[in-house]
């Protein structure tokens, strides 16, 4: 009888600098090999938008806001999310300059449909009250990016 290894889902794990960090392992009834960090979500959110905003306390409170629905929707501590936002870019929607706004979900790993639909949601609502744009003006795209494709620290997530 053949015996197939399988990929536990996580695993912690402590690295040489002692942080801790989810692993996968290759598991077979003998051995585990530590086949690389599982990072479920590393989110980045950026909005490029063409309403302005008054002043940059309001821009700073804006982009923390941002970042605390992010890490909520997304189940991640603060610490593993990036906002950024683009005020006043020249841009046109439908053929007009009526505010609109163009926004990119980032993540290292899969975004369920269930996710993006619960994102696309929360993300026009708050793009709404933050910008008075339309949900009708805004457009938000999803990807999904490979742990070897995105870098931190002098280092990759693969």
């Amino acid at each position: 009888m053949r015996v197939m290894p399988f990929v536990a889902p996580r695993l912690a794990h402590a690295d040489s600098d002692g942080a801790e960090r989810n692993r996968a392992f290759a598991l077979s009834p003998l051995i585990r090999i530590p086949i690389g960090p599982i990072i479920k979500y590393m989110p980045l959110v950026r909005i490029t938008t063409s309403a302005s905003i008054a002043h940059d306390k309001k821009l700073d409170e804006t982009l923390s806001k941002l970042s605390q629905l992010t890490a909520t929707l997304f189940g991640k501590p603060e610490r593993w999310v990036m906002t950024c936002l683009d005020p006043a870019a020249k841009m046109t929607f439908s053929g007009t300059t009526e505010a609109c706004c163009y926004v990119e979900v980032k993540n290292i790993g899969t975004m369920a449909g269930e996710l993006t639909e619960q994102l696309s949601q929360e993300l026009c609502q708050f793009i709404g009250r933050e910008f008075n744009v339309p949900n009708s003006r805004i457009y938000i795209e999803f990807s999904e990016a490979k742990g070897h494709l995105w870098g931190w620290d002098g280092s990759t997530f693969a």
